[in-house]
Parts: structure tokens; sequence; C-alpha cells
């Protein structure tokens, strides 16, 4: 087991509509898609304001930002150099110009919706939200993944969404994955029902990672979903998914929320 997604559950989720043909295609053809953030249906999603903490804008902290960046840019320069550049940057007050810390953040958001391609899942199957939300009103399909094999053949990153009232403020000293694990991975409490989970890869937004078909260990139908289709994605199920639990769902009785039903 990898250690860094001891605390992923063994299984995500991820809710489809079956009348979607694009969305068919993770069952057909295993094929997972990394979208971009301006894809998603969060204003905030990777577009959260740049903002600095102002007590961190000292001259003697500004300066040493401008030198690690300098440093980093430019490794051939000298000491003196790098001294210089420092100086001259630092006497035109960037760091407190809103101007700059606006266009800054732009060319960000700009390369991250370019270069990173990111997958939503969920760690709970009866999230009757989402079945709503991402199922076409129930009547679509839910689909299971093991964790570690999602993890091998996506060949990405996990991320479990962090969820708070307020717009976080970023470090002057953070990292680039520091500062992308922010814009990707808090969003407002509003989205908490969600119970997020996020795969995130570098150079790979709008792209399609093939899955083996042992990483989908559960195919869950919903309730509102067209029982001739049932019938004829069981079947399939049953030919190209031989290993794979799969599971019914139908209205409580007695509560609102939906229960699962194992049906293979």
């Amino acid at each position: 087991m990898v250690e860094f997604l001891y605390d992923v559950p063994n299984v995500l989720y991820k809710y489809r509509d079956w009348s979607n043909s694009f969305h068919r295609r993770l069952l057909y053809n295993q094929e997972l898609y990394f979208a971009s953030v301006n894809q998603f249906n969060d204003p905030f999603d990777g577009t959260i304001p740049f903002r600095y903490d102002n007590r961190e804008l000292t001259d003697d902290n500004i300066f040493l930002k401008y030198y690690s960046i300098t440093k980093r840019e430019y490794p051939e320069w000298t000491d003196e150099q790098i001294h210089q550049h420092c100086f001259e940057y630092q006497s035109r007050g960037y760091f407190k110009d809103e101007k700059y810390v606006e266009d800054f953040h732009n060319d960000t958001l700009k390369e991250i919706n370019e270069k990173f391609g990111i997958v939503c899942l969920c760690k709970r199957r009866d999230n009757f939200l989402l079945w709503s939300h991402y199922a076409n009103s129930h009547s679509g399909f839910c689909i299971g993944f093991d964790k570690t094999l999602l993890f091998e053949d996506a060949q990405s990153q996990f991320a479990h969404i962090q969820y708070q009232e307020d717009l976080p403020t970023f470090k002057l000293f953070e990292t680039v994955t520091d500062y992308f694990t922010k814009l990707i991975g808090i969003k407002s409490k509003i989205w908490e029902y969600e119970e997020e989970y996020r795969l995130s890869r570098i150079n790979f937004a709008r792209q399609n990672a093939i899955l083996r078909k042992e990483t989908i260990v559960e195919i869950l139908f919903g309730c509102k979903m067209n029982q001739n289709e049932k019938f004829a994605l069981l079947d399939f199920i049953l030919q190209e998914y031989p290993h794979t639990e799969v599971f019914d769902s139908k209205l409580s009785k007695n509560k609102f929320e939906i229960e699962i039903i194992q049906i293979r």
C-alpha cells in the first residue's frame, strides 16, 4: 500500500449520466477524463483570489522572496548580481501593488487551467444529492474505483478537499505545490455535502487516462434508471466485468434516503 493513501477510502465513487455517451465511455472504454478547473460548476474552483497576509510583507521578507526566486531562475548569476536584481525589483514595490498581484494571479490561473487535469470523486455511493446532480436525477449510474489501482492507472495525486467559510490567504514563502493545493483543494462549506476527493495530474488537462478493468470494482444503478437500460447494462457487465460487484438502489420507505442492494 502506498503510504500517503492511508487516509483515502478503499473505494472512491464517480456519479455519471447514462444518457450522456461521453460518460458511458468510462464503462465501455475505461476512459477516465481529467477536466480543467474552468469546466467545474463552482466559480471559485481554481480561481481563489490571490491574497498575501499583509503581516508577512516586510521589506526583509520581500527581499528574501525575490532572492529565492532569482536564485532559482538564474543559478549561473553571482551573489552580487542576484542582490542587485533583488534591490531593483524591491524598489518597484511589486508585492504591494494590487495590479501586479492581480496580473500574477491571472497568469498563474491560466497556467493551472492549461496544465492540470482533475478528476472529482466521492467517498460514498449513497450520496443522495450527488445522484441528483451528477447522475441525471438518479437515472444514471455510479462507478466505484479501487483506490490503489486508480492511483497506479491515473499516475496522479490524491487530494482530500477541505471546506471552510472564508477564502484562504497565501503565505509569501509557500511552494508552488502549497499554492496549487490551496487553489484546487479548498472550497466553500456550501459544497461540503459532496465529501470530495480529487485526482490531479500535471500536463494532463482535458485528457483521458485508460484504466484497467480491474480498477472498477463496483457498479451501481440509479433508482430511476430505465429498466430496459438496466438489464442491457447488466448483461454487458456480466461479460466485461466478471470481477465487479453490482448494486441496485431504491428509495427508502422510512427515510429520505436511498437504499443500496447488491444484485451480484
